[in-house]
C-alpha cells in the first residue's frame, strides 16, 4: 500500500563531485587569509598543534623555499590536500609533501611575559577560528586575549564588524572563562 502523501522525485542526475567543487571554486576565490587559515588548519590537524605554531611552520617553509607564503598554502591546500591530478608548482608540492612525512619542526615562539595574545576579527568564519586558539593560548601562558579589527570598514559593514566582535568575546569566555579579554578602544557603530 503506497502512502497518499508519498510523491516521486524526478530523475536527477548527480553533478559529480569534481564538477561541484570546480563551480565552488570558480564562483568564490580564496583570500590569501582564508588561504592561509586553511593552510593552517591542515597542519594543525596533521601536527596536533596550535595555529601559532602552524603558522611560524607555513612561515619556516616559504622561508626555506624562498617563496611567498600564500604561495606554500596555496600549493598545500590545492595541490596536496585537493589532491589535483596536475599540481600548479610539481617541485614544491613534492617538497611539501616531504616535509609533511616528517615530524612536526621544533619551533620556538617567542612570547613576552604578560602580553596580550591577539586576535583579528573579520566578516570571515575563519577569523571565530582564530580566536578560539588565541583564547585557548591565552589560557595556557596565563595572559588577557586581546581582540582587534582586521579592519576598519563604516556603514553596515561596520556594524556586522561589531555584531562579529561581539560573537568572537562570547565564544572566548565560553572556551576560556578565566581568561580576560581585551576590546578594542574605538567609537560604536554607525
Amino acid at each position: 500500500m503506497t502512502d497518499t502523501n508519498e510523491r516521486a522525485l524526478p530523475d536527477v542526475p548527480p553533478i559529480p563531485v569534481q564538477t561541484a567543487r570546480s563551480i565552488a571554486h570558480e564562483t568564490r576565490p580564496m583570500s590569501s587569509t582564508a588561504l592561509v587559515e586553511q593552510a593552517k588548519g591542515a597542519l594543525v590537524f596533521r601536527y596536533g598543534t596550535d595555529a601559532d605554531t602552524a603558522l611560524a611552520v607555513l612561515e619556516l617553509w616559504a622561508d626555506q623555499r624562498e617563496t611567498e607564503l600564500t604561495r606554500v598554502a596555496y600549493v598545500l591546500i590545492h595541490d596536496i590536500c585537493r589532491g589535483v591530478d596536475a599540481p600548479t608548482d610539481r617541485e614544491l608540492a613534492r617538497w611539501l609533501e616531504e616535509q609533511l612525512r616528517k615530524e612536526c619542526p621544533e619551533i620556538h615562539l617567542e612570547v613576552t611575559p604578560g602580553a596580550p595574545v591577539t586576535a583579528f576579527v573579520d566578516h570571515s568564519l575563519s577569523s571565530l577560528d582564530t580566536v578560539l586558539d588565541a583564547a585557548r593560548r591565552a589560557a595556557r601562558l596565563g595572559v588577557p586575549l586581546e581582540l582587534r579589527f582586521a579592519e576598519e570598514v563604516a556603514g553596515p559593514a561596520r556594524a556586522h564588524l561589531y555584531q562579529r566582535l561581539d560573537l568572537a568575546v562570547e565564544l572566548a569566555r565560553a572556551v576560556e572563562p578565566g581568561v580576560p579579554v581585551q576590546l578594542p578602544t574605538v567609537g560604536a557603530p554607525d
